[in-house]
């Protein structure tokens, strides 16, 4: 059976004390993966529709 660095879901969560720096960081580290991700998928989205009536106009021409 593996051995946990913590006996309880509360010292994981207090993190020896040092809760107050770690948790943030990675709150900041998710929202910078979701700033980082996200946008560029819609903006793709966005241009191959604009691209897909370009060619729908260009098509019925």
């Amino acid at each position: 059976m593996p051995e946990f660095q913590f006996n309880s879901l509360a010292e994981l969560l207090n993190m020896g004390g040092y809760a107050q720096y770690v948790w943030p960081v990675y709150v900041f580290f998710l929202l910078f993966c979701l700033f980082t991700v996200v946008p560029p998928a819609y903006s793709r989205r966005k241009i191959v529709k604009q691209i897909k009536a370009r060619l729908r106009r260009e098509e019925n021409q």
